[in-house]
């Protein structure tokens, strides 16, 4: 041990980060190395914080203007004015079947929002808080990807359950998001900080509900634009749930701040980086008490279905088979397979994109532009640009014959919206600017491509075939998923550890764009005739 560090004055910089009991000492002097951020965690700079909020206002509006013209063009062409159809397991809600699928689309959804909420509740403290706690960024990165680990251990119960037992898939949901969150704030009482890992992996166990709902949306509604467009209301409850995460820690703070004691706090949970996160744990302990309740007194089972049974999408898809009398067997495996293949390398790809722009949007604006304090609001702005997006994009499906025209479209935008993210020269408000709207466009191009491929893979699948069927298709998926969660806050953070740039984020997200374009390039094509 360097006997020079022993001499370092801790004092005034444990007083600058509010930190003055034994234990912050301790932790502070365990993650010494870790070098203090240049600017302030607590403040913003008041000029390039106007310059962000005119910016995001701006690019609000302009979404919105695009939204309105698209949904009156849409509404002006529906062609002989009737509604589309509506799925078959939802044409007769008078019967019991259907009202118990449709009643648990609604709270597998309302899962899926809130399965998505606790995992980006933690992004802004892992990206300020938390590597003052534990000694880096790296290690930061870590404890919020162990969320991944929990929801591979799940997996197995939540395929044994699967559609037919749908109650306790969601209150294996609740009891996950309970005992974590729990464990998390004790510990957070107490001064420790092992059990705060072991907290959040267990809480991950609850992200099995995710391929849950994916189960339902492959298995009870019909092929093409009909379970396109359900997997899209399932990934509207993802982006709402990735919102409100980033929104909610910083509007606990507020609350916090100016209805409760400051001293009560600050006895409750004796280390101050510690403080934003136990808020956080402390939400989500209401809810899952809110939600077991309600499971348990509201929830209606729905009839179980028969074995085998895909509802009219499996029907439809049982007919199409038949009728490739023509095609070759073997091809139609090696084409499933390729699509398959694909679905899964884009869909880890998509989703890292996604949550390595998060968190490398954390590290950026908090340190590079000095905007600590609304940074987790931007990112939540950029997520309620992604619902209107969504929806835009619903209502254009329904006038797109092909989906494929779709990915290709959205692709390009992305392409040419990540290609101007990088920083010449040192960070102005113009650069800020052009981030957070570069950042806005590509995220949204990339994050709505989600359930395109999987949707022409589900219409691929081979329902005979022990691992090219629908269900392992999302189980494939799913993996993939929460892959994402644990590599990309580590990767990120471990760059942002090495290079605090702009364009080191910038260059991650270049190259995995490009390779994903590839791939989807040679795998879907638009219809030629």
């Amino acid at each position: 041990c360097d006997a020079s560090l022993l001499q370092v004055p801790l004092r005034p910089a444990l007083q600058t980060l509010g930190m003055a009991s034994p234990r912050d000492e301790l932790l502070a002097i365990a993650g010494h190395g870790l070098a203090l951020p240049a600017c302030s965690m607590t403040e913003s700079d008041p000029h390039m914080l106007g310059v962000a909020r005119t910016t995001l206002i701006a690019t609000c509006i302009m979404m919105m203007c695009l939204a309105a013209l698209v949904f009156f063009w849409s509404s002006t062409h529906r062609g002989d004015g009737q509604e589309p159809p509506r799925p078959q397991a939802f044409e007769d809600s008078l019967t019991g079947a259907a009202r118990g699928r449709r009643h648990a689309f609604r709270w597998a959804n309302v899962a899926v929002l809130f399965c998505n909420l606790n995992y980006c509740i933690v992004f802004p403290s892992g990206a300020q808080g938390m590597p003052h706690v534990l000694g880096s960024f790296t290690a930061a990165g870590l404890w919020v990807g162990l969320y991944a680990v929990g929801a591979l251990f799940a997996l197995p119960v939540f395929m044994l359950a699967g559609v037919r037992q749908t109650k306790s898939a969601l209150v294996l949901h609740g009891v996950s998001v309970f005992v974590g969150n729990g464990l998390m704030l004790a510990a957070m009482h107490s001064g420790l900080v092992w059990p705060i890992f072991l907290g959040r992996g267990i809480c991950g166990m609850e992200a099995g509900i995710k391929y849950f709902a994916d189960n339902l949306n492959s298995y009870l509604t019909s092929p093409g634009k009909e379970r396109l467009r359900a997997m899209f209301s399932t990934r509207m409850a993802t982006a709402t749930g990735n919102a409100a995460g980033f929104f909610v820690p910083p509007f606990l703070q507020w609350l916090v701040l100016n209805a409760m004691p400051h001293g009560y706090i600050n006895t409750i949970i004796p280390i101050s980086s510690l403080r934003s996160e136990a808020l956080c744990a402390a939400f989500m302990l209401v809810y899952a008490v809110a939600f077991l309740l309600g499971v348990l007194a509201l929830f209606e089972s729905p009839e179980p279905l028969e074995e085998g049974k895909e509802g009219k999408g499996g029907a439809e898809a049982r007919q199409a088979t038949a009728g490739r009398q023509g095609e070759d067997h073997q091809q139609a495996v090696w084409r499933a397979a390729s699509l398959f293949s694909a679905t899964i390398f884009t869909n880890f790809t998509r989703i890292f994109i996604t949550f390595a722009w998060k968190s490398g949007s954390l590290f950026v604006l908090s340190h590079s532009y000095c905007i600590a304090t609304v940074a987790s609001i931007v990112i939540c702005i950029v997520e309620l640009g992604l619902l209107l997006c969504r929806n835009v994009l619903d209502a254009l499906s329904k006038h797109t014959s092909d989906i494929a025209v779709l990915q290709r479209t959205l692709e390009m935008i992305g392409l040419v919206a990540v290609a101007l993210m990088f920083r010449i020269g040192s960070a102005t408000p113009a650069s800020l600017s052009l981030y957070l709207v570069t950042s806005f466009v590509f995220y949204a191009a990339n994050t709505c491509q989600s359930g395109v491929m999987q949707t022409i893979s589900t219409d691929a699948a081979i329902a005979e075939h022990s691992y090219l069927n629908k269900k392992m298709l999302n189980v494939y998926c799913f993996i993939a998923h929460v892959t994402t969660w644990l590599l990309a806050p580590a990767a990120t953070s471990a760059l942002m550890q090495v290079s605090l740039h702009q364009n080191t984020l910038a260059a991650l997200l270049v190259a995995l764009t490009v390779i994903q374009v590839l791939i989807t390039f040679t795998h879907v094509r638009p219809k030629t005739g």
